[in-house]
């Protein structure tokens, strides 16, 4: 799966790319020539990171190469562009990237009002030739909610941070592989369009329609998204996968088949960051989502918080279905509480997954954390390997629940 997302991209972005170059739609404003970014421009940080000059830039005299060491998640050389009201007139920005050659994808972040103020978009680094990429701010994934030019204090002319480097979801296991990546002549563009597509979550099918399929025997695609609950590092047994032997066994279809893109530490916007790592390529009939622990509700402001986890969530899912050929059905797990400490933290994000599905009949929910809930939480500290991760055990009575969910959709 992550071999085919660097050619989804192309499959995507260029045909948009020259249609916007035929027409001679764009129309661009220097930010930064880079001929001298190699001494200017910050490292973030500096003892695992390095940076140069490439002589061998495509335009000017030189280009920034951005060198990460092997065994280090986290990488940027940035600087602070000096943006102003101007830069509210422009629609995103375009820079010319040369990758290393490898699967891996790199990362571009921007603050509007310090780190908690972050976006993000990636781009692949198989292409080791100057190629020209370009980002509507829309494709710039928040921290938060909004998008830049969505909300007060989320204007282009707020932009105070542009860096270029690697983060710590750099691969989907988490592997830390060198880096390498030279940027030139980054821009401001007016002309380009968001790329990310989204389905409207009352388009996606209900669960019966992948049901129909496992019946008569037809190939059926499980995709599950979420966190380090969903992606199961170390365990014997998981939940993703018993489900599908269920499933299998319980249709008499073997061509049930499990995609598990989750990443241990993600969120929901690390999801929306990563889709076109992750996801894009991927043809699912089913998706299941659980994400929630890492980005648990605010004391202060829990019914906001919430609310805001709860559009993310969204907005993940709806991008799903926007890189796939047709829009899959959708189960959400609503999040199971922690062994102890956290037995109550998750409760507000399991009842917004309950009430979202209400709103949106269409969406299904295995509630798992009903079902540990009614258990008590004595029956269940057995069933966790700590605070936050269940165990073989946890993951087959999870399991339980969301087979039990599905086919309770059989009609």
């Amino acid at each position: 799966m992550r071999n085919v997302g660097h050619r989804l991209f192309a499959v995507v972005f260029v045909p948009a790319v020259l249609a916007a170059l035929l027409c001679g739609c764009y129309e661009y404003r220097q930010i930064d020539s880079m001929d001298a970014a190699a001494s200017t421009w910050k490292l973030k940080p500096d003892n695992q990171m390095s940076s140069a000059s490439d002589t061998d830039a495509k335009e000017g005299d030189a280009a920034l190469k951005i060198v990460c060491d092997e065994g280090w998640l986290n990488g940027l050389a940035w600087t602070d562009p000096k943006a102003d009201e101007s830069w509210n007139d422009w629609d995103g920005l375009a820079f010319w990237a040369k990758g290393d050659g490898s699967e891996n994808w790199a990362l571009v972040e921007v603050w509007t009002d310090g780190y908690n103020s972050r976006r993000m978009g990636i781009f692949p680094l198989k292409n080791n030739q100057w190629h020209e990429v370009r980002m509507a701010w829309a494709d710039l994934t928040p921290t938060g909610a909004c998008n830049i030019g969505e909300a007060e204090g989320n204007m282009p002319s707020d932009i105070s941070f542009l860096g270029f480097g690697k983060s710590w979801t750099f691969t989907p296991a988490h592997t830390k592989p060198a880096f390498e990546v030279s940027i030139d002549d980054v821009r401001l563009v007016k002309g380009v369009a968001p790329s990310r597509r989204r389905v409207s979550i009352d388009k996606l099918p209900p669960v019966a329609t992948a049901i129909e399929k496992m019946k008569s025997g037809r190939p059926v695609t499980v995709l599950a998204l979420g966190d380090s609950i969903t992606a199961t590092p170390g365990n014997d047994v998981d939940y993703p996968e018993e489900v599908v032997k269920m499933l299998q066994e319980h249709y008499d279809n073997p061509h049930i088949t499990l995609v598990n893109a989750a990443i241990g530490g993600s969120t929901t916007y690390k999801g929306r960051q990563w889709l076109m790592r992750d996801v894009a390529g991927v043809q699912a009939d089913l998706v299941t989502i659980m994400f929630g622990y890492n980005e648990q509700p605010s004391k202060a402001d829990i019914a906001g918080s919430t609310q805001r986890w709860m559009d993310r969530m969204q907005l993940y899912v709806e991008e799903v279905a926007g890189v796939m050929d047709r829009a899959p059905a959708c189960m959400m797990l609503a999040t199971i509480p922690g062994r102890d400490k956290n037995w109550n933290a998750l409760d507000p994000y399991a009842q917004a997954v309950r009430d979202f599905a209400a709103e949106h009949p269409n969406i299904a929910v295995a509630d798992v954390n009903a079902h540990f809930k009614t258990m008590g939480k004595q029956a269940y500290q057995p069933l966790m390997g700590d605070e936050a991760h269940p165990n073989d055990a946890g993951h087959m009575e999870m399991a339980k629940v969301v087979y039990e969910a599905i086919i309770a959709m059989d009609e």
